[in-house]
């Protein structure tokens, strides 16, 4: 249609199916295979464990995070940081003290809220930052108590402070699951060592790196692989494909501690 009224208008029409061509390519193909690394991504980073299923194919990894590096949050016995007897702020002591430095966390907008809507935990938020469409960076202090009881006054224990990352990306749909998995808290350790990226940047603060492996549309090369085209027998339909071969890793297992915690 759009291609109809440019033509009746005196207009070349090329650019209107370029345009559309362009847009299938980046939007929709290119865009989905980004999905498919945040998600790959968040699921090492919450869990340290990838099992994905392609298919008829299975993918499994573990990154060797050590067992006292996991916090077993999952009941509200175990201290599930939506319940009652609530760990949270022990646990943050706790990743100090295994990290070695200030830990930051990460979770999931669904965890957050339980987290931050706990009277129990005597969160105050003292900041926050929209730092993206997705992404909110808040930093928690403790509530002081005042005879036993909570107080509108900060605690002026230093230990209970937390810079918390919400990602909340789920896709270009509202009711998807966010691609970080509810339920799963993040401690980390921000390396500070320098990485060299493959396109020559240096960056710093990376927990690990993403291998492109080799696939076979690309001919066996490790490179992301797109293409489009048409078919001769059906020249009105164009044909978009997209592959990529990918698999996270942490570069160091003691940079994190990860929590599975209860939400409700």
């Amino acid at each position: 249609a759009r291609a109809n009224d440019s033509f009746l208008n005196g207009q070349t029409s090329q650019g209107v199916f370029q345009e559309f061509i362009m847009s299938l390519i980046e939007d929709g193909v290119s865009l989905s295979l980004d999905y498919g690394e945040e998600v790959t991504r968040a699921a090492a980073l919450a869990t340290g464990r990838l099992n994905l299923v392609q298919g008829n194919i299975n993918v499994s990894a573990d990154f060797g995070v050590p067992v006292d590096y996991r916090f077993d949050r999952s009941t509200t016995v175990k201290g599930g940081y939506a319940g009652a007897s609530s760990t949270f702020w022990a646990d943050v002591f706790a990743a100090r003290d295994k990290l070695f430095v200030e830990p930051e966390g990460i979770t999931d907008p669904t965890t957050a809220n339980a987290i931050l809507n706990n009277p129990v935990n005597k969160i105050v938020v003292s900041e926050r930052t929209q730092v993206s469409p997705t992404v909110i960076k808040y930093v928690l202090g403790r509530y002081a108590q005042v005879n036993g009881a909570n107080s509108s006054l900060l605690d002026p224990e230093a230990r209970a402070r937390l810079t918390l990352w919400v990602y909340g990306n789920r896709g270009d749909s509202a009711t998807a699951p966010y691609f970080w998995p509810t339920g799963n808290l993040t401690f980390m350790r921000r390396d500070q060592r320098p990485v060299q990226l493959i396109d020559g940047q240096i960056v710093r603060g990376t927990l690990g790196v993403t291998h492109i492996g080799p696939n076979t549309e690309s001919g066996l090369r490790s490179q992301r692989y797109l293409n489009v085209y048409t078919d001769e027998a059906r020249p009105f339909q164009v044909i978009a494909l997209g592959a990529e071969d990918i698999l996270p890793q942490i570069r160091e297992p003691r940079n994190l501690i990860l929590v599975a915690t209860t939400v409700v």
